[in-house]
């Protein structure tokens, strides 16, 4: 199970701010994009993640192009 330590929020494709849980979730309940930061003793990575009944073509696109892949 991977463990989390780190929330990013995303606005207009730009970094917003790091975040707790609850900013989190009412960004993303917001239509915002997040970036969920594994710990960075395990993989290091990060992981983008949006609501499904937030989600709009732009939103889409980005995850394509910038993520490259959904």
């Amino acid at each position: 199970m991977k463990k989390y330590k780190k929330f990013l929020l995303l606005e207009k494709r730009d970094l917003l701010m790091k975040a707790t849980i609850e900013e989190t979730i009412l960004h993303m309940k917001n239509g915002g994009l997040t970036v969920v930061l594994d710990d960075n003793n395990h993989e290091s990575e990060g992981d983008l993640i949006h609501l499904g009944t937030k989600m709009i073509p732009e939103n889409v696109n980005f995850m394509i192009t910038q993520a490259y892949g959904l």
